[in-house]
């Protein structure tokens, strides 16, 4: 049986979980195509060089026709979203988005307009997120870290954040004054517990995947409700 939309997305050469999670939410009559774009080092300079990178990826990505390309780094996105967008594009001969342009898709759809972050990055690139987030109008409160060994330069060691690391890293946070939590990360484990923490946080919950996945859909004017995945795909 064939597709009939193609969602084709870029993460890095390390990584696999997001283009698991593509595979087992997206519905059946929706190709997903990965490309990798090589990258392991998370800093400023290792998001910036891939720069270099992308556009060879996105043509590689052009003999599924794809309808639409993910870029699914976030942080990329946020650092040279306009840039990453223009290549894949050129490169590409179809429209792109970036996981930072998901994010603020999604907090723009939902009314969201003082929300807290859980991040595993280093204090470089949080201030960078919430500057970024700024400027497109978004007022981040408090950014609230992730500790985990070794993670904030590997992407490997990130693709081992599971949902019980973040639940346990806001026992003693204070999320009264948020009305949502954005976890600043893509390749997360278990986020399909997304729903259950919105519950339990009475707040919207919004992952680098999950928005990533829902703005791609929202791309192609597919609007499939993916309960697990939290608020933002009944809306």
């Amino acid at each position: 049986m064939g597709y009939e939309k193609q969602i084709g997305i870029i993460v890095p050469s390390s990584g696999i979980v997001t283009e698991m999670l593509f595979h087992r939410y997206a519905p059946p009559y929706i190709g997903i195509s990965t490309a990798r774009v090589k990258f392991n080092h998370i800093s400023f300079q290792g998001l910036s060089d891939m720069l270099e990178l992308v556009g060879g990826v996105a043509a590689d990505l052009c003999c599924v026709e794809p309808n639409i390309i993910v870029f699914s780094s976030i942080m990329a996105g946020a650092i040279n979203g306009k840039s990453i967008t223009n290549i894949v594009e050129q490169s590409s001969g179809t429209p792109c988005i970036t996981g930072f342009y998901a994010m603020l898709e999604a907090i723009h759809m939902l009314g969201i307009k003082r929300p807290a972050v859980i991040s595993p990055h280093t204090e470089e690139l949080n201030l960078l997120f919430k500057r970024k987030m700024l400027q497109n109008g978004v007022r981040i409160g408090n950014i609230y870290q992730l500790s985990h060994p070794g993670i904030e330069s590997s992407i490997r060691m990130m693709e081992q954040i599971c949902m019980e690391d973040i639940l346990k890293s806001l026992q003693n946070v204070n999320l009264a004054d948020a009305d949502a939590l954005i976890l600043n990360t893509a390749c997360t484990q278990g986020i399909d517990r997304l729903k259950d923490i919105e519950s339990s946080l009475g707040i919207p919950v919004l992952q680098g995947d999950q928005v990533s996945l829902w703005s791609a859909l929202r791309a192609i004017h597919d609007t499939t409700n993916i309960p697990n995945l939290g608020r933002i795909f009944e809306v």
